[in-house]
């Protein structure tokens, strides 16, 4: 039932945005359809989500920045990718690197994995059983140390800020 009016509460400000419009009826509206879809999906679901933790202006705040910086990397990646494809004679050396990993549980993971994959010129490839290691194919990689430290500087170190 906790799941149902988080997603309730989660909705109504997206449906909202999405119809580009705040007023009661589309709140009300964004309400009903995030209660409906919580009901189809309940069992998808096994773990419940607190009502506190949506409400929670740090964690909002955190996810503000992580997405901020998720971005700036993206943007980032285009250019250098724009001045490999760009630059005559240079020959890109890609490989695959093992990026040890400090995030735990599966939506951090998965958010880190995903993060990897988003930006451009890297892609996780596979995750370790454990969950403790990604192999990540690089298309330019000058060092691969220092391609371990940018991936865990630039993107674990706000996942993790954004799990606290």
């Amino acid at each position: 039932m906790q799941n149902i009016l988080v997603m309730a509460i989660a909705a109504a400000p997206l449906w909202c945005f999405f119809q580009n419009s705040v007023t009661i009826p589309n709140l009300i509206v964004g309400f009903v359809v995030g209660a409906v879809v919580g009901l189809l999906v309940k069992d998808s679901f096994p773990h419940s989500v607190a009502v506190s933790t949506l409400l929670n202006a740090k964690k909002w705040l955190r996810l503000a920045d992580y997405l901020f910086h998720l971005n700036k990397e993206i943007i980032i990646a285009n250019f250098k990718v724009a001045r490999l494809v760009i630059t005559p004679g240079k020959q890109p050396r890609s490989g695959i690197v093992a990026v040890p990993v400090d995030v735990e549980g599966d939506v951090l993971v998965t958010a880190f994995g995903n993060s990897i994959t988003l930006t451009p010129a890297t892609i996780t490839l596979l995750v370790s059983e454990d969950k403790k290691t990604f192999y990540v194919h690089a298309l330019d990689i000058d060092d691969p140390e220092q391609s371990k430290r940018e991936m865990k500087e630039t993107l674990e170190s706000y996942i993790l800020r954004m799990g606290q």
